[in-house]
Order: C-alpha cells, then structure tokens, then sequence
C-alpha cells in the first residue's frame, strides 16, 4: 500500500482535530469546576458580591451556603459565608479537583 504525502497530510490533520476535541471534552467534563486560580483569590471575609462578581451567580444558594456546578461535570463547589455574608472557606467536590498549576 502506497501513501502519498497528500494522504499522510490529511491523516495528520484529522488526528490533530480528533485529539483536540478529546482533550476539549475532558475538560469540560472532567476539569474543576472552578479554576484554582479563582479559588486562590478568595480571602476571608470577602462580601458575597466580591466572590461573586469574581466566580460568577451560583447555580445554588442554599443559606450561607453557595454550589457551583458545570454541565458535564459531576462535582461541584460550596462556598461558605458566615451569618452576616463574609467567605469562610471553600470545598471543592469536582470530579478532578482543582490543582495548583505545576
């Protein structure tokens, strides 16, 4: 079997696509929910406007608790305020849980 470089050319190529998408995909469905960087930023006793102009509306507010989800994603994120609206901490529950970049 005889390939031309014309042929070679195009396999390349639409390999190239297919793993772009793959990696792609799992990003979105199997990256954090929430980048480490952002979570990073948050610092105690920020108000709840400051987090979230900064990471967005949660999908959720349940009291002083607030859940980040992402379509595709089966983890989450909870961000805790105290009684009076100031951040406490984070959790990060996503499927592969933010990592500090290496």
């Amino acid at each position: 079997m005889r390939f031309s470089l014309r042929s070679m050319l195009m396999t390349i190529t639409v390999l190239s696509v297919m793993l772009f998408v793959v990696k792609f995909l799992f990003d979105v469905v199997a990256g954090s929910v929430i980048p480490y960087s952002q979570l990073q930023q948050l610092v105690e006793d920020m108000s709840a406007s400051e987090v979230e102009s900064m990471l967005g509306s949660p999908a959720q507010r349940n009291g002083q608790t607030w859940i980040y989800e992402r379509w595709g994603n089966q983890g989450w994120v909870e961000i805790d305020f105290d009684e009076p609206g100031k951040f406490l901490s984070y959790n990060d529950e996503s499927a592969y849980p933010a990592q500090p970049p290496k």
